[in-house]
């Protein structure tokens, strides 16, 4: 079992699996599990909520596709496939396979290589244009590891900064938080909430 962050890109610890609930639940089709972490350097604490993963199994030579590029309507299941010269788009009716994360196996109908529209499928028709904007597809980062209880990106600022001169850095950045650089939504977070989105951001760009 692999624990990632809120955001499902930073990889907290790893653990295994120890047992399987019996029973399904009717509303949702999904079973509980049980896993154990043994959590080295503390990235994990109580009532924290993770995404977590589990290998079941190995598909060699899969065709993939992100979950937003697959629609569903008249057609069936299908995707917008983008002629790369003429950045034309045509429906490609597919079989989707098993789904992991945002990412869906592709059993027929396109091949690897092919472009797909992720964003703004809602408003195109066979043989619409688009523009093309490549997205970031690689895989998550695996954190650094440091000592107990310390995050991987505090680490080298510690070693050149002084106690209060990362109070003042934090009230800085506190300060642009308040005026909304980050979004609206990390205005409404706590303290330490701010600080663990700070240190995730920081993972990101790492």
């Amino acid at each position: 079992m692999t624990a990632f962050d809120r955001a499902g890109k930073v990889q907290l610890a790893t653990g295994v699996l120890l047992t399987a609930d019996n029973q399904i639940d009717p509303a949702t089709g999904t079973v509980k599990l049980k896993a154990q972490f043994v959590n080295e350097d503390l990235s994990l604490f109580p009532n924290q909520f993770v995404n977590v993963r589990l290998l079941v199994d190995t598909r060699q030579g899969a065709t993939v596709v992100p979950a937003a590029a697959v629609q569903r309507g008249t057609p069936g299941t299908f995707v917008y496939a983008i002629d790369p010269e003429t950045k034309v788009v045509s429906v490609r009716k597919i079989t989707v396979g098993p789904v992991q994360g945002e990412m869906i196996a592709v059993e027929q109908g396109i091949k690897p290589g092919t472009l797909v529209v992720v964003d703004g499928a809602d408003k195109l028709r066979e043989g619409g244009v688009v523009e093309l904007v490549v997205r970031d597809t690689s895989p998550p980062k695996e954190r650094a590891r440091g000592k107990k209880g310390e995050k991987a990106g505090d680490k080298a600022a510690d070693k050149t900064s002084t106690p209060d001169e990362r109070l003042k850095r934090w009230q800085e950045m506190n300060a642009r938080i308040d005026k909304g650089e980050f979004g609206e939504a990390m205005k409404k977070l706590s303290e330490d909430e701010r600080k663990q989105k700070m240190r995730e951001l920081r993972s990101n760009k790492q």
